[in-house]
């Protein structure tokens, strides 16, 4: 691209928000970025670490043997978040990436350590393998472990909102009646676009509903081995199904609990302790960089605008190309992405993310629909994902690359190896599960229900849910299908 263009398109944004200064607290687990003090974020990271092995018994399914450090973007003041992200309705959110977790968190007053809890909770369930989690259980349990009230050598974990969840349970308030809203609660793949009012109420049946399960169905509130991780597992009847009831006695049952729940457990928690930490401040442009980074997919035309001075000051530096590159990826300028990939590689050939990127586009026209020359694509693309990943081993996306160009050109057997190796790092992503999913159903395995139903109730982009949803119905059709060959 000639350098002209290239600097029309750095300096098409104005200049980013004041922001102040951002440091970044890194643990051997932990990557906390914020514009916190350093004795909040260190008090932060001292919960989190807690945390963990208190949720361990409530989790479904097995952990992944080999976790990536975790990065929590942490934003002081709302409205930063708000205007950075996009988000209106949701106070935190998870960004999904083969190379690097992100948690975003931008809580309203004085609830940051609710908000971050609820969110690592949400990672830390999604980070379980081969379990298909129902919107309502994956946000229930957030909230149960994300209202754990530490102590100073135990955790007390239980405490509902008494009031409200009795309210909930027995007066509309205005919307739908509180047996719609349990139907409604139990069935929902989707919130973000109901109003607020409808959210919070979905919230809080979720929490009840999961509250219900661990404090009266299990004796010990441990989950291994149970009837209920079968029942996540193999997601093959709904909740008053597996419970022996219909919708109208849960819902009287769940009155009733509400009456006289019990009490909160105490559960032991280990003393604070001192966490070897690395601290250190960013400079502008990392702060910039590092935000672009973890928006780019919400809120492209914010993150260009944090990215473009920095490219219009260094306009040879290839993390910026690369980031530049992927932030018209999201905003789906193609062509735009291409060319800023391709000035990348003009400064370092064998850079793995440019080289990776410059794969994905290449048959990004060819991941919906295959048109004419799309074979050929992808092994043009197998090429540049086995080079890059001759430079650098750890790159899952090119590991992911891998395995889509042999599951578009129709090798899906061996696909599903390489996706796994994905999966294995990013159980949480969507686009993994779609992928893991569709490749399991072209080859006639059962696991495909789980995958996909994840990737539909975890999607932040509508284009792999609305993928996910296709696949299911066509997983419906086989199998109705093949039921109706042995009638």
């Amino acid at each position: 691209m000639a350098a002209a263009v290239l600097l029309t398109l750095m300096a098409q944004s104005s200049s980013a928000r004041t922001l102040g200064t951002w440091c970044a607290t890194v643990t051997s687990d932990f990557h906390l970025v914020s514009d916190l003090p350093e004795q909040d974020q260190s008090a932060l990271l001292g919960l989190l670490d807690r945390f963990g092995p208190l949720a361990e018994p409530f989790l479904p399914g097995t952990p992944v043997s080999q976790p990536a450090a975790l990065k929590i973007i942490v934003f002081s003041r709302r409205d930063d978040f708000r205007i950075l992200t996009g988000k209106r309705k949701f106070a935190a959110f998870m960004q999904p990436s083969l190379q690097t977790n992100r948690l975003l968190v931008g809580p309203d007053g004085n609830d940051l350590a609710d908000t971050t809890l609820h969110e690592y909770a949400h990672y830390l369930l999604r980070s379980r393998l081969d379990v298909s989690l129902p919107l309502w259980f994956d946000e229930g349990l957030a909230s149960l472990l994300g209202q754990t009230r530490f102590e100073a050598t135990t955790a007390v974990v239980g405490e509902l909102p008494l009031e409200r969840l009795r309210a909930r349970a027995h007066d509309p308030q205005g919307g739908p009646s509180p047996r719609s809203m349990l139907s409604q609660t139990l069935s929902t793949t989707l919130v973000e676009d109901w109003p607020q009012a409808k959210i919070d109420a979905f919230y809080d049946w979720s929490w009840l509903l999961t509250h219900y399960l661990y404090f009266e169905t299990l004796p010990d509130r441990t989950i291994a081995g149970t009837r209920l991780e079968s029942f996540l597992s193999e997601r093959d009847a709904s909740l008053p199904v597996y419970l022996d009831k219909t919708l109208k006695s849960l819902l009287r049952t769940l009155q009733r609990y509400l009456r006289s729940p019990p009490r909160p457990v105490t559960l032991p928690s280990k003393a604070p302790a001192e966490i070897p930490t690395r601290y250190r401040c960013l400079s502008e442009s990392e702060r910039d960089l590092e935000l672009a980074r973890a928006i780019l997919l919400q809120n492209p035309d914010e993150a260009l605008r944090l990215l473009s001075p920095w490219m219009a000051e260094r306009p040879d530096d290839v993390d910026l190309l690369v980031t530049r590159a992927r932030i018209a990826q999201a905003a789906d300028q193609i062509d735009v992405a291409k060319q800023f990939t391709a000035a990348a590689l003009k400064v370092d050939p064998d850079d793995p993310p440019a080289g990776i990127l410059t794969a994905d586009l290449l048959v990004w026209e060819c991941l919906f629909e295959l048109g004419e020359g799309c074979r050929a694509r992808w092994e043009q693309a197998r090429t540049l994902y086995r080079h890059a990943l001759q430079r650098d081993p750890t790159r899952f996306d090119g590991v992911l690359g891998l395995g889509l160009a042999y599951l578009y050109t129709g090798r899906p057997g061996e696909a599903v190896n390489y996706i796994r190796v994905a999966y294995s790092r990013a159980p949480w992503a969507a686009l993994v599960n779609y992928y893991l999913g569709e490749a399991y159903r072209l080859i006639g395995d059962t696991r495909s229900r789980g995958y996909l139903v994840n990737a539909r109730n975890w999607a932040i982009l509508p284009v792999w849910r609305v993928l996910a949803e296709e696949s299911l119905r066509r997983l419906d059709e086989e199998n109705l299908s093949a039921g109706s060959d042995f009638q």
